[in-house]
C-alpha cells in the first residue's frame, strides 16, 4: 500500500470514529402477526409464531439518537463578589410616650338626688314625697243619727281631699333626702307601715343618696 492511500484510510476511520461517537447505531424491532387455526389474530415482538399458526414477520427500524457530546469543562467562574455595603444609618429613636400630668384631673361630681316634695295632708300631717302628685285622700266627715246624736246607727262618710306639695329647694336637696332617709329608718325600726314596702323605701333612698353629691 502506498503512502496516499494509507492516509486516506486513516482519514476515512477518524471520520467513522467521530460519526459514532455522535449518533448511535439504528435499534431494530421484529414484529410477529400470528393467525391462528380459529382465525384469531395475535401481535408479538421478537418472537416468532407458535406452530400451526400462520405467521408475518415485520421488521421495524427506529430513528437514530444522537448523541450530544459533553460540553467542554471551562474554567470555574469566580464567585461573584458581595454589594457593596452602604454606611450605617442610625436609627431614629423612638418616641417616648408623653409624661403624665403631675396633678391629675379631679375626679367628676356626683350628679344631683333627684327632685324631692315636702307635702301636707288635710290634717297637717307633713311628709317628704318623690312625686308632687300624691295619690287622693279620704279625710272621715262626722254624721248624726236622726235624733242628733253622733254614735247611733249613722252611716261613715268622707270628704276626697288632696295633699299639697311643694318642691325642696336645690340648696336644701341633700338635707331633706337626709331626713327621708331618716324617717324611713324609724318606720322600719318601730313596725310603722308593711315591713316589706318600708324596707324597700329605706333602700332606695340609701342609693339615691349614695349615687349623688349629697353622699357623706
Amino acid at each position: 500500500m502506498n503512502l496516499p492511500q494509507f492516509g486516506s484510510a486513516l482519514l476515512l476511520a477518524g471520520l467513522l470514529g467521530g460519526a459514532s461517537s455522535t449518533v448511535l447505531a439504528q435499534d431494530r424491532v421484529v414484529i410477529y402477526r400470528c393467525t391462528d387455526a380459529s382465525g384469531e389474530l395475535t401481535v408479538q415482538n421478537d418472537q416468532p409464531c407458535p406452530k400451526g399458526s400462520r405467521q408475518e414477520r415485520r421488521v421495524m427500524e427506529s430513528d437514530p439518537v444522537p448523541v450530544m457530546p459533553p460540553a467542554p469543562s471551562g474554567p470555574a467562574s469566580p464567585p461573584a463578589a458581595p454589594e457593596p455595603v452602604g454606611p450605617l444609618v442610625p436609627l431614629a429613636p423612638m418616641p417616648q410616650p408623653a409624661a403624665a400630668a403631675v396633678d391629675a384631673a379631679p375626679p367628676p361630681e356626683s350628679g344631683e338626688p333627684p327632685p324631692l316634695f315636702a307635702c301636707r295632708t288635710w290634717d297637717d300631717r307633713r311628709y317628704l314625697h318623690d312625686d308632687g302628685s300624691p295619690p287622693e285622700r279620704c279625710a272621715p266627715l262626722r254624721t248624726h243619727g236622726l235624733d242628733g246624736s253622733r254614735t247611733g246607727g249613722a252611716g261613715a262618710a268622707c270628704e276626697v281631699r288632696r295633699d299639697t306639695c311643694e318642691a325642696v329647694s336645690q340648696e336644701d336637696l341633700c338635707n331633706q333626702w337626709a331626713v327621708r332617709l331618716r324617717d324611713a329608718e324609724a318606720d322600719l325600726q318601730f313596725g310603722r307601715g308593711d315591713a316589706g314596702t318600708v324596707a324597700a323605701l329605706v333602700e332606695r333612698v340609701r342609693t339615691v343618696i349614695a349615687g349623688s353629691h349629697c353622699a357623706p
